[in-house]
């Protein structure tokens, strides 16, 4: 069994790039399961976005570019279980990702 962790770029272009890293070692590795931990900076399941509810379904080329390199690699995305959105990076605008310290002080 490959275990592969990494962080993911916040850049389209990075993550491309990384993208071929991983057909690169996926031929290296041959056909032994592979299991990558990984923040993708992107989603595969649309509901796993924040503005889910507002844009409903959609899909930019990015997305498409990462799932179609999911399944030319044969990996799955193992869906998430749990809270959707555990931090705020200080944006205030929707009232949903306030922190629990903005909201005590008012």
């Amino acid at each position: 069994m490959a275990i592969t962790t990494t962080y993911d770029y916040n850049d389209g272009v990075n993550r491309k790039s990384l993208r071929q890293q991983f057909h690169h070692t996926a031929s290296m590795i041959g056909p032994i399961p592979w299991l990558i931990g990984d923040d993708f900076n992107i989603f595969v399941v649309l509901q796993e976005s924040f503005d889910f509810d507002t844009l409903g379904q959609y899909s930019s080329s990015e997305m498409i570019d990462f799932q179609d390199c999911l399944s030319a690699l044969a990996l799955s995305n193992h869906l998430y279980y749990g809270p959707l959105f555990t931090w705020t990076n200080k944006f205030r605008s929707l009232p949903e990702c306030s922190s629990a310290s903005e909201s005590d002080s008012s």
